[in-house]
């Protein structure tokens, strides 16, 4: 089975990991992916901050949370793929913003 981010967002919102939805779940879904393959988390939340306010220490807590489910992501991954992940989930997220 391929993992994909609207597999990842069903299973999240499935399972009731985050409490509160201050920022959309697409965000923290992201910020665990990046900071998952690699990225520091002042990095991804420099990253991310050019969408939405987010701190290091967020980043830090979404991804605590998310890791069992990102667990699936091979973390020895080819860049082509992490890249594909990235435009992937860029569009679904556009996608979805311009529902709202």
């Amino acid at each position: 089975m391929r993992l994909t981010i609207e597999v990842i967002k069903e299973r999240i919102v499935e399972r009731k990991l985050f409490k509160r939805n201050r920022k959309s779940i697409e965000v923290k879904i992201l910020a665990g992916l990046l900071y998952y393959l690699g990225l520091s988390l002042r990095k991804v939340s420099l990253f991310l901050s050019q969408f939405e306010d987010i701190s290091h220490e967020s980043v830090r807590i979404y991804y605590h949370k998310i890791k069992e489910v990102l667990n699936r992501f091979p973390s020895n991954s080819k860049f082509d793929t992490v890249v594909s992940w990235i435009k992937s989930f860029m569009m679904f997220y556009n996608w979805v913003k311009s529902l709202t």
